[in-house]
């Protein structure tokens, strides 16, 4: 018995034909790399018969034809795990600011939401002062800048902040 294998050394799947008795049998094998052993194994991944057998069926050249298959796997299984190594990178930044939680401590101790409620009710303001000027605060502590860069930037990446005004009421 001869064995003829086709393959490359970095491709996953290769062509494997053997010559026997009856003709030359063609499979499709998978090269993995085998920790145990510590080396590459083998294994069967579709046996496609006889060549002869497949030339009655209507594949003019069976070699040929199965070598462009084993191509389009390996082009596949290649594509596939570009995609696995490829992140997608989202618009929103994964930046949280968290250092404002020690000032919401102490501001909450102190009771100045009840102070600025009392404060606000006379000028009649339809949005929470107390939140407002804590929310700047906590935003100045972590990362000073500009009112509109502390709006735009650093209010919607703070945690536990949520800002219900607008940028005029600021």
């Amino acid at each position: 018995m001869v064995l003829y294998v086709d393959r490359e050394a970095a491709v996953a799947y290769f062509l494997k034909q053997t010559r026997n008795k009856k003709g030359l049998y063609l499979q499709i094998y998978e090269s993995h790399w085998d920790p145990k052993r510590g080396h590459t194994a083998h294994r069967s991944v579709k046996a496609l018969g006889y060549a002869d057998a497949l030339m009655e069926k209507g594949i003019a050249d069976p070699v040929s034809h199965y070598k462009r298959e084993v191509a389009r796997m390996n082009a596949e299984r290649k594509a596939g795990m570009e995609r696995e190594r490829v992140r997608e990178i989202s618009d929103v930044p994964a930046t949280r600011h968290l250092g404002h939680f020690a000032l919401k401590a102490v501001d909450t101790a102190l009771g100045t939401a009840e102070d600025m409620a009392l404060l606000q009710t006379p000028s009649g303001l339809r949005f929470s002062l107390h939140d407002l000027l804590s929310s700047l605060v906590y935003a100045r502590a972590v990362a000073p800048c500009s009112k509109l860069r502390t709006f735009e930037g650093v209010l919607p990446q703070m945690e536990g902040i949520d800002a219900q005004f607008t940028l005029d009421q600021l």
